[in-house]
């Protein structure tokens, strides 16, 4: 399976939506944007699960270790770089600063803010979106060996129990429904953590019903993907929108990508070029607008249609600029060494 453009267009689209929904919900202005903007992060990771499962099974060999290795390269430089940015403001502005123990920081440089580690700190990450992050990197680290090593039958069997099970704790323990991450469960166990379970797994599962259930590149195609991405905006498009439905969007998310994979693939080189940027540096986006939220906050700007318009601006240059001159050109030094 070729690069797919389209999910690289789709990831940036995700990443500009968690940016504009959080500068107006951090600015507690909720009746612009409705706060299913959160979502946005379930499709990012569904996307990641369909992604890495694309590149992992379709390997005859996989050392786990390299995995995680690679995992880490790929999400550290940027996750390290945007911490930094947004620590030392907070150090020299806010009079009442705790300083991070010698396990917060190794938390820090493990990307471990969903391991249940170091849970009666008084720090407070500066990062505060590092959640997704963490999740993201320590499941996919758990969650693709073993699937590896088990046989299709059996891979299936593991999925839909995680599902069912996630699923089950989700509804029936989560405070604010798909809201959640820092929240924690049994005391050791953060919601954030089951989120992620959920969307890999439906992630996972998309791609090997893919690989199983290719369809012609057809009009129904087309025309079932129109109709998912008008209900899933229907869904969620109002302020008032009924919040059971967050329960939901997972598994639209997934019927989405299982449709847009069998799209042809976007020719117009100048438009594959275009998408296949905003996706690369949809990562930074994610990570750098906290700062930049902060500084509007620090200069007194209220959201509205203009600052918005100039945020999002900045917001893209900066992720670009860090993706193009520190982001990439770290990873390949990284892997060579």
């Amino acid at each position: 399976m070729a690069r797919n453009y389209t999910f690289d267009f789709m990831r940036g689209c995700a990443a500009l939506l968690v940016c504009i929904g959080h500068f107006y919900d951090w600015n507690q202005n909720y009746n612009i944007i409705p706060s299913s903007f959160i979502l946005a992060v379930d499709f990012f990771l569904v996307l990641s699960g369909f992604v890495i499962s694309q590149s992992i099974f379709s390997k005859k060999k996989f050392n786990p270790f390299y995995f995680a290795m690679n995992r880490w390269i790929r999400l550290f430089p940027v996750f390290i770089l945007c911490y930094i940015l947004i620590a030392i403001p907070k150090i020299l502005i806010l009079e009442k600063y705790t300083p991070p123990n010698i396990i917060d920081l190794i938390q820090v440089l493990i990307i471990g803010k969903m391991l249940p580690i170091n849970l009666g700190t008084n720090y407070v990450d500066p990062l505060s979106i590092s959640y997704t992050i963490s999740a993201e990197l320590w499941v996919g680290i758990i969650i693709f060996p073993v699937l590896f090593l088990l046989k299709n039958k059996f891979k299936y069997i593991l999925l839909l129990l995680v599902i069912a099970y996630t699923y089950f704790l989700m509804i029936h323990y989560s405070p604010n429904y798909m809201n959640v991450h820092s929240i924690l469960l049994y005391n050791y166990l953060y919601f954030g953590v089951i989120r992620c379970f959920l969307d890999y797994s439906l992630g996972i599962l998309c791609f090997l019903t893919y690989q199983k259930l290719k369809f012609k590149k057809n009009k129904t195609i087309i025309l079932l993907t129109f109709f998912t991405l008008t209900t899933i905006v229907l869904i969620y498009k109002d302020i008032n929108y009924n919040k059971n439905l967050e329960y939901l969007a997972p598994l639209l998310f997934s019927f989405l990508i299982f449709l847009v994979a069998h799209i042809e693939n976007i020719k117009n080189p100048y438009i594959c070029f275009t998408f296949k940027k905003f996706g690369e540096f949809s990562y930074p986006i994610y990570l750098i607008h906290p700062l930049l939220i902060g500084a509007f906050n620090y200069l007194k700007i209220s959201p509205n249609i203009y600052s918005s318009i100039v945020f999002i601006t900045i917001c893209m240059i900066i992720s670009l600029m860090i993706h193009k001159h520190y982001e990439k050109p770290l990873m390949n030094f990284m892997i060579k060494k």
